[in-house]
């Protein structure tokens, strides 16, 4: 089965195939576990960070600057940072998803499912290499054995006919 996709995913989409992928090891541990929304979770991180930040500055002047309130400062401040850094990385590759321009041809067959990308790049799963293939809010997913993070997503728009196909062709894989 070829499926041939021209038109662009919706932000959601490409939104859930970036929490997908960076729950990838806690997802392949329980399968079927909730999908977090991680971008949600730094905004929360960002957020608490700012206030406890503000309270510990306005106690150090309040007080008085001393050894520990510098380096709960100095913490605050590195947790911070690494929290704003990774949701701005995740925003990139989302909006990298999103620029993208390339048609994608998602392939199923007796041998396993593959992702190409117009020619360029080349994703190919063998079906003895698929964990389970798991159906998402806005994405049906292949995860791949292995611990490398990979993951296929396709628009859950084609989960009836590549369900049909998975069932027809009697393909061994779990579905959740």
């Amino acid at each position: 089965m070829r499926i041939e996709i021209k038109e662009k995913g919706t932000p959601e989409f490409y939104k859930e195939v970036v929490d997908v992928s960076a729950q990838y090891l806690r997802l392949m541990k329980k399968p079927e576990s909730r999908l977090k929304d991680t971008f949600k979770m730094l905004k929360g991180y960002i957020a608490l960070c700012v206030v406890f930040l503000a309270l510990v500055l306005i106690m150090g002047f309040a007080w008085g600057l001393d050894a520990l309130t510098l380096v709960v400062t100095v913490v605050m401040l590195a947790a911070l940072a690494v929290s704003i850094l990774q949701l701005r990385r995740m925003n990139k590759m989302v909006q990298s998803l999103i620029d993208d321009p390339r048609t994608s041809v998602f392939t199923l067959d007796e041998d396993g499912v593959e992702l190409d990308k117009e020619q360029a790049e080349l994703i190919r799963v063998s079906w003895s290499n698929v964990a389970f293939v798991r159906i998402f809010s806005e994405s049906i997913c292949f995860f791949a054995k292995g611990g490398r993070g990979l993951v296929l997503a396709v628009n859950k728009g084609r989960a009836q006919e590549i369900l049909g196909y998975i069932r027809d062709h009697q393909v061994d894989v779990r579905i959740i």
